[in-house]
């Protein structure tokens, strides 16, 4: 459904209609001391009433506190992404989950209108494209251990990584932004995605895709990286960050 609903735009785009293509960033980071808690009562109630019984479900079954709160603000924070972009009639239940792949909007138009969330520890970023596909990967740098790299990093890779923590993940959220952006099977094909010389751009299965380093945009520091891929450059970006109380506080 989604792979189709996306052909449709581009067919769209194919026929010469004019079409503004940007992104919207929108992110959340938890306190230092990782002990924010989700809004009590009637607001925590009314974000879980907004989503599907199948995405209630799956929050309901995560055990720790901090992964509900960060799934609940990424889906938050891509209504507000969605909201601000035009897209007046989005709604968190309408989001279609299908077993391989990523989730995608259940739009009764032609709208043109993708999104990726990732999240990562204490940050969950939520991403928005306009007439354009995106994909987004943040990662907290920890030490490595028995990460499978033959899956992730070609031969030239592997050489130039020797097990340097900082460079090992930059890689993965480059690649893993474009498979998902491309909404391909999984990190089996992050070692298919080429990166050019100066890594930013990447090709996979012959088609092109711009990378954008989050960092500086998120304000994050050398615990973190975070990578966008898009299909085409935006002619804008849009960045902001939100914190529980903002989400909480919205009449949105």
């Amino acid at each position: 459904l989604c792979r189709h609903l996306f052909s449709r735009y581009e067919a769209r785009f194919a026929q010469g209609v004019s079409v503004m293509k940007q992104i919207y960033i929108y992110y959340y980071r938890m306190s230092g001391d990782g002990h924010d808690q989700l809004p009590a009562g009637q607001v925590q109630q009314r974000w879980l009433a907004e989503l599907s019984v199948q995405k209630r479900t799956a929050i309901a079954r995560l055990v720790n506190e901090s992964d509900r709160i960060l799934s609940l603000a990424g889906l938050q924070l891509l209504k507000h992404c969605a909201l601000d972009a035009g897209f007046s009639r989005f709604s968190l239940d309408q989001l279609f989950y299908p077993e391989q792949g990523k989730p995608c909007w259940r739009s009764a138009d032609d709208s043109g209108f993708d999104f990726n969330i990732s999240h990562t520890r204490d940050l969950v970023v939520a991403a928005l494209g306009t007439d354009l596909r995106v994909g987004v990967d943040a990662e907290r740098i920890r030490p490595l251990k028995r990460l499978s790299f033959k899956m992730v990093l070609n031969e030239a890779e592997l050489e130039q990584v020797r097990l340097q923590a900082n460079d090992f993940f930059e890689l993965w959220s480059k690649k893993e932004a474009v498979v998902k952006a491309a909404d391909t099977a999984g990190i089996s094909r992050m070692r298919d995605v080429c990166l050019d010389r100066n890594r930013q751009r990447a090709t996979l299965d012959g088609q092109g895709w711009y990378l954008y380093d989050l960092s500086q945009d998120l304000h994050i520091d050398r615990q973190y990286t975070a990578w966008l891929a898009s299909s085409e450059p935006p002619v804008k970006r849009y960045v902001k960050e939100k914190t529980l109380q903002d989400l909480a506080n919205s009449e949105t």
